[in-house]
């Protein structure tokens, strides 16, 4: 994951944490998703935390402000990383 790959807007979903936690987190088998983004969001780490689901997947929480170093535009909220070959989303 690259900075300059998140500041490409075709490369960044912004959406409703309450919305986003619900449907993505059934989809993926990670139930409790709204509690660990809260619990991210709560007590961040400058290298993002690594989130398992039941239906072999896995997400990365991060901010990218604290990751980078870097300012970028909603790079203080939390976002949710699934790979290069999906979009990220930026939760608000």
């Amino acid at each position: 994951m690259k900075v300059s790959w998140l500041k490409n807007p075709n490369n960044v979903v912004h959406v409703n944490t309450e919305i986003f936690a619900e449907r993505f987190g059934k989809e993926i088998g990670i139930l409790d998703l709204k509690a660990q983004i809260e619990k991210f969001r709560e007590e961040p780490s400058k290298e993002g935390k690594i989130v398992r689901g039941t239906k072999r997947s896995a997400i990365k929480l991060f901010i990218p402000n604290l990751m980078f170093d870097e300012i970028i535009e909603n790079g203080e909220k939390v976002w949710v990383y699934i790979g290069s070959f999906y979009q990220c989303y930026a939760l608000y």
